[in-house]
């Protein structure tokens, strides 16, 4: 898979992953998903038609997908779940001859694919080096900056006048921070980033 392809189907996915997902039950949202999954899997050629472990797999992942709407149980969720660690894990190496060992397979992708997914996002195009760059030569200016930030507070703290006149610039702008921190959904945020997670672990 190149870099920024599979970059851009993990940012969709997780962003699909949001807008299903939060605030909604599962069931009908997680069939939906998965059905597009399983459509992005058919449209990448991932699934080798003649490997019989492959297609049980696939088998297996789609009919739990489907009974996780008829039934609404934990069971069938759960088992949902372990179908699709089998499936992924088929993916990665299709020549398992145990669902097993592709369950193992599965399981150590969870996280090697986000290490993966750093590396390449890094790697997909000079503007996120140059960045990165920008990044590592502003860190010489952080530190003085902490340190001057800490002696205003002290002075604060020891001179009226001092802090009055620091807090007609500075409590503006904590003002307008507490309002943006205060408006942020975090829990969006956090569904974004398991999303995330989640779709590294099945497209990467």
């Amino acid at each position: 898979m190149k870099s920024r392809a599979g970059i851009i189907t993990v940012i969709l996915s997780a962003v699909l992953f949001t807008v299903l997902f939060f605030k909604q039950p599962q069931g009908l949202n997680l069939l939906i998903f998965e059905l597009l999954y399983f459509i992005w899997l058919i449209a990448a050629r991932q699934i080798s038609y003649r490997n019989r472990n492959m297609i049980t797999a696939v088998a297996g992942f789609l009919v739990t997908a489907i009974f996780t709407v008829i039934t609404y149980s934990v069971f069938i969720y759960i088992m949902n779940y372990v179908a699709l660690l089998i499936l992924v894990g088929m993916l990665i190496y299709p020549q398992a001859k145990s669902f097993i060992n592709a369950c193992t397979l599965s399981l150590s992708n969870l996280f090697s694919s986000q290490l993966r997914f750093i590396s390449e996002f890094s790697a997909s195009g000079s503007n996120v080096k140059q960045t990165g760059r920008k990044l590592q030569r502003s860190l010489i200016f952080i530190i003085p900056i902490i340190i001057i930030l800490i002696f205003i507070a002290l002075y604060r703290s020891s001179n009226p006048v001092f802090d009055k006149l620091i807090g007609n610039i500075v409590d503006p702008v904590a003002d307008a921070l507490v309002y943006i921190f205060r408006n942020i959904n975090f829990r969006i945020v956090g569904r974004l980033i398991f999303g995330l997670f989640f779709s590294n672990f099945r497209i990467l």
